[in-house]
């Protein structure tokens, strides 16, 4: 049951742009991720992408020409409207980019019209269209094998809390999703999901962003909170899909509990650049380079939740050891520690990422919009002197707290399950 309080429903908050050459506002409502209800927020989020709220047409054929027709008299406006998955929650998210020379007044009357609210009838004229067009996108996923695999590791990785929930919805209940039920769940963010208003840009934005509130209705009810989602430990488990792939593809899930606002997610971050980073890591070093077991090989760590997933592309005959081998790197650099030029460059490409957030708004936004959902006060400085002073020990005891949780291995449906494996003794699962 998600929890609630009496708390601010709308915050503001405004970042110096006046060195672009536009103006940047963003919306978004923060919503918990839940398996129930995942497809409603897609498809939900799919009907407002229509425009149908606008206004601006009726005819569900001639509404997106519409909007689009309205974002070309503000100059070209760029605007989008998206679900956002953030660790264990979704942002449904409101944006738009216009020219300077476009007038307060003309920006916050289309930005309105987007975040109008759908009434029935227009629920009614664009849900089977919309429907189908959620249906053609989830059911192109499995196209993408790395992507696929990807979602499907992090979905075992996450169980049942938000963090393995997929925002873009899930196949099998699409034909569930009702009028009625849509309705019902929109009135329920509207009232109960706390909202965050973001503008990038001229000085004159702190006043843009009280005219913004005030054109929207602000809820007055219990707002939900977000406690913090902790992953219990448990046996690592193994799922295997079989499709038509042409190279199998191989996905760990591994479990830190580190929290994002901690400073140990730098230590997390430093580790992931090492280990994982194109061609210069150390597990494409080791495992392609050296021993030739896979063709590829990336690892990546989430933010936003602490869970770090690797991936790589091998042959069926060297899953076992190309598992095995992943684990052992991670083991051997929380005894040992990386090369110090390893460690230095890491530190200098994440600086360079942390550094380059300055030069595009939607970075600034989306920088601005986390530190203020985790609560760290922190700006782009703090995270560079934090990095600056970054020991080796710090990557050390990150390689330690990570536990393998998943294995999830896509292969061809003509591959043959083997009888017994030796996988990492961690797993103490066979079936490879």
């Amino acid at each position: 049951m998600i929890q609630t309080a009496n708390t601010q429903s709308c915050r503001m908050f405004y970042t110096n742009g006046e060195k672009f050459k536009t103006n940047a506002y963003l919306a978004f409502y923060r919503i918990p991720l839940q398996r129930e209800e995942a497809t409603k927020l897609a498809v939900l989020t799919e009907i407002y992408r229509s425009g149908i709220q606008t206004g601006f047409a009726k005819d569900d054929a001639e509404v997106l020409v519409a909007v689009q027709k309205e974002a070309e008299n503000l100059y070209g406006a760029l605007w989008d409207i998206q679900i956002v998955k953030k660790g264990a929650e979704a942002w449904l998210s409101f944006s738009l980019e216009v020219a300077k020379h476009v007038t307060e007044q003309e920006a916050l009357d289309f930005l309105s019209a987007l975040m109008r609210p759908v009434t029935q009838e227009m629920c009614t004229q664009v849900l089977e269209r919309r429907k189908a067009i959620l249906r053609r996108r989830l059911e192109a996923q499995a196209d993408d094998k790395m992507t696929y695999a990807a979602l499907r590791c992090q979905e075992l990785t996450g169980g049942q809390t938000g963090f393995g929930v997929c925002a873009d919805g899930y196949l099998e209940d699409l034909e569930q999703i009702t009028v009625e039920g849509l309705m019902a769940f929109d009135t329920k963010i509207r009232r109960h999901a706390p909202l965050y208003l973001f503008f990038c840009g001229d000085a004159e934005g702190r006043k843009n962003l009280k005219q913004w509130k005030k054109h929207l209705e602000v809820s007055t009810e219990t707002i939900w909170i977000f406690p913090k989602v902790y992953l219990e430990p448990r046996e690592v488990q193994m799922v295997r899909d079989r499709q038509k792939v042409s190279q199998t593809r191989l996905a760990m899930g591994f479990v830190s509990n580190i929290s994002p606002k901690s400073r140990k997610m730098m230590a997390l971050r430093v580790l992931c650049e090492c280990l994982g980073s194109s061609g210069s890591g150390l597990l494409f070093q080791q495992l392609r380079e050296q021993q030739g077991l896979c063709y590829d090989i990336s690892l990546r760590c989430d933010r936003m939740s602490g869970l770090v997933y690797a991936q790589t592309g091998v042959a069926q005959k060297d899953l076992k050891q190309s598992a095995s081998q992943i684990v052992k790197i991670i083991k051997n650099v929380a005894r040992q520690g990386i090369a110090e030029a390893d460690f230095q460059n890491a530190k200098r490409q994440i600086a360079q990422q942390i550094q380059d957030i300055a030069d595009h708004p939607w970075q600034i936004l989306d920088f601005v919009a986390e530190q203020e959902v985790l609560q760290t006060n922190a700006d782009t400085q703090t995270y560079l002197h934090l990095l600056e002073n970054m020991e080796q020990e710090e990557i050390k005891k990150a390689a330690a707290d990570l536990e393998l949780a998943t294995i999830y291995i896509l292969t061809s449906e003509e591959e043959k399950k083997c009888q017994t494996c030796d996988m990492p003794q961690e797993s103490a699962l066979c079936g490879i």
